[in-house]
């Protein structure tokens, strides 16, 4: 299995974007604080104090302290969950791993991240890593490197 490195994104991208589908099969890098863990079901709810907010499928990363308010960085895999998994994951208590994984259908369901990394990243200043995020994107696409 090879793994590959997680490209720093800001959460507002992935779920503001008019097509979601484009991030699909991705591996991301994010930042947020944590608002809400639901252990049944082993997903998350990631913030970017923003507003803009992320599911997280959680069932890779084994026993963590998930504290909510606190700030993480995660690397994952970005995938679909679609609307009738999502409530029937709720409903019986099913994790999201066991989700059917396709491409979104027009406006049924949405984007969740399968978290392989997820770690404390308390401390660090939320504002200047979102500039710096977009200003590593600037540098690299002036030497055409894709990130």
């Amino acid at each position: 299995m090879d793994l590959k490195p997680g490209k720093p994104v800001l959460i507002s991208e992935i779920v503001n974007t008019a097509n979601q589908k484009k991030w699909i099969g991705e591996t991301v890098r994010i930042v947020g604080i944590l608002v809400d863990y639901d252990p049944k079901s082993d997903t998350a709810t990631i913030d970017d104090s923003e507003g803009n907010m992320i599911r997280v499928n959680a069932s890779l990363l084994g026993v963590f302290d998930y504290n909510i308010g606190v700030l993480y960085q995660l690397i994952g895999n970005l995938d679909w969950e679609s609307a009738e998994n999502t409530a029937s994951s709720k409903d019986s208590g099913h994790s999201c791993e066991q989700s059917e994984r396709h491409s979104p259908p027009d406006g049924a369901g949405r984007i969740i991240l399968r978290a392989r990394i997820f770690r404390d990243a308390d401390g660090l200043d939320f504002q200047v890593y979102q500039r710096a995020v977009l200003k590593l994107r600037e540098s690299l696409d002036i030497f055409s490197i894709p990130v």
